[in-house]
């Protein structure tokens, strides 16, 4: 059982034969998501009305936390309602608060701190206009798809491959590439229009493609298929 496309090719070079390899996607609890998310939008907002570039993740160095704030640095300037908002924890906390301290950028790149509560980070996906992930990913991105967030990241793991198509619902740049990075953000900052369109259409995928109920068939499918060649062998 694998959830990247391209397994099957992959086994097939160590000489597994491609019958006996299932893609199945990955994908959190989306029903509790959109439950949770028509209560979320009866709540008072967490934060000030601005746009807010939003990273959920542990603050480790693969993450690429700091490409992101190099990539801020470039344009934050130019935009005096736009701030990065930065979720979650790790080693690299002090070393990226202090990065953005000596940017110049204390004011506009805000640290919120791990987050484990679903509501509330559901509630700064719902605040957020765009969500950027500059490094290697998980299941973050479903869950911003899920709240109607245009995602912005590179290829990566390959998970993001199967959620994010260019143009369609995000953009990807080049990895280690802050200038692309800071260009694709600017792209999605000045067209209000894209920028919607590609939420609504992050919510589509999930909703029709990439969703809890879809993973679950797709499992039952494998091991019912698994199951019936097992019986074949025994009878």
């Amino acid at each position: 059982m694998n959830y990247l496309d391209i397994s099957k090719d992959l086994w097939a070079s160590y000489g597994v034969h491609k019958d006996k390899v299932y893609v199945v996607h990955n994908s959190t609890d989306t029903d509790i998501l959109f439950s949770q998310k028509e209560k979320i939008l009866k709540e008072s907002p967490l934060l000030p009305s601005r746009r807010y570039i939003l990273h959920i993740g542990r603050l480790v160095k693969w993450k690429r936390v700091d490409l992101l704030i190099d990539a801020f640095n470039l344009f934050s300037h130019k935009y005096q309602d736009v701030c990065l908002l930065i979720i979650g924890d790790g080693p690299e906390y002090k070393t990226l608060k202090q990065m953005s301290v000596d940017l110049g950028l204390s004011d506009k790149v805000i640290f919120i701190g791990a987050v484990y509560d679903s509501f509330q980070l559901g509630q700064y996906m719902t605040e957020s206009s765009i969500y950027v992930l500059a490094g290697m990913g998980g299941l973050s991105i479903n869950d911003a798809m899920a709240y109607g967030l245009p995602i912005i990241c590179s290829r990566a793991d390959g998970t993001e491959t199967y959620l994010v198509k260019e143009n369609y619902n995000g953009l990807f740049f080049k990895e280690g590439d802050k200038v692309d990075l800071a260009s694709k953000i600017e792209q999605l900052l000045i067209d209000d229009s894209k920028r919607k369109m590609m939420g609504e259409n992050s919510l589509k995928i999930i909703k029709e493609k990439e969703n809890v109920n879809v993973v679950s068939r797709n499992y039952w499918n494998a091991f019912n298929q698994i199951y019936g060649k097992v019986t074949q062998i025994y009878k």
